[in-house]
């Protein structure tokens, strides 16, 4: 069995300043799975006017149905 992760919820642009200190831009993860998933080292891009890349921190797990 492949173990998957859903996109749950997507806050893309959300009103208001896109000041680095407030920015509220954010995903839901969602695992379906059995069992913990590890997801440090996984990178979240986009590319829709600036390029920003953030990498998830090693050690970051999402627990079985969370």
């Amino acid at each position: 069995m492949i173990d998957i992760i859903v996109i749950n919820e997507v806050e893309l642009n959300p009103p208001g300043n896109d000041n680095y200190l407030s920015i509220k831009e954010w995903i839901e993860l969602y695992n379906p799975n059995l069992n913990s998933i590890d997801i440090g080292g996984w990178t979240l891009e986009t590319t829709h006017g600036k390029t920003v890349t953030v990498t998830i921190p090693y050690g970051t797990t999402i627990g079985a149905y969370s």
